[in-house]
């Protein structure tokens, strides 16, 4: 059985593929223990769950319907066990209750060795240019791993197009994710400007 926090899970679950893409990447990682990673080729997301242990690793496809499930307020597990998902809610002062239930097959592939993305060092700072999309993504990621809409987030790189980490305002869950900058030609404030601060004004406009 895989058992995995229903809030860590959902955030790795948002840098799953959107649209095709190499089948073994259109799932959750999820590591003997308690890790979960995943990722599209341009993000990766990688959640650690030191509460809950699974007892089983593999790739499994996490849907929309599940995730929306984990963002509810109340949700606090997701097993994995014999071909079905359950969204577990904990009520206060009782049992666990299933929220959500639905099929989810196991995919039959390898994961990618995803360590070898992971920068070496996070001291570094320079620019890098982002897809809105990712951008998107980890605004969302950091709004459920922080529980706020005003959280802060730290991008750091080694270079400008070398991965990025993404570290999340929160003490109460282990996420990260790792993110791949684009090629953007300017850098700073526009050209035009840059060039009007060298301008210097003419005596007829002095006047």
């Amino acid at each position: 059985m895989i058992k995995f926090n229903a809030t860590s899970l959902a955030a790795v679950a948002l840098a799953q593929p959107k649209g095709e893409t190499r089948y073994y990447l259109c799932g959750v990682y999820f590591t003997e223990g308690n890790l979960a990673v995943a990722t599209d080729g341009f993000m990766l997301t990688c959640a650690r769950d030191a509460e809950n242990k699974s007892d089983e690793s593999g790739i499994f496809p996490i849907s929309k319907k599940a995730i929306s499930a984990m963002k509810k307020r109340g949700a606090s597990s997701v097993t994995i066990e014999n071909g079905l998902l359950t969204v577990w809610e904990k009520p206060a002062y009782s049992d666990p209750e299933p929220r959500h239930i639905e099929p989810c097959k196991k995919i039959d592939g390898t994961f990618p060795d995803w360590r070898r993305v992971i920068p070496s060092t996070e001291s570094t700072e320079c620019k890098a240019a982002l897809s809105h999309k990712l951008l998107s993504v980890i605004v969302e990621s950091s709004g459920l791993v922080s529980g706020r809409k005003d959280a802060p987030v730290s991008i750091v790189g080694d270079t400008n197009t070398s991965p990025h980490v993404v570290r999340y305002d929160s003490e109460m869950y282990d996420v990260f994710s790792v993110i791949m900058p684009m090629r953007f030609g300017e850098q700073g404030t526009p050209g035009w400007y840059r060039d009007s601060l060298c301008e210097k004004p003419t005596a007829e406009a002095a006047e």
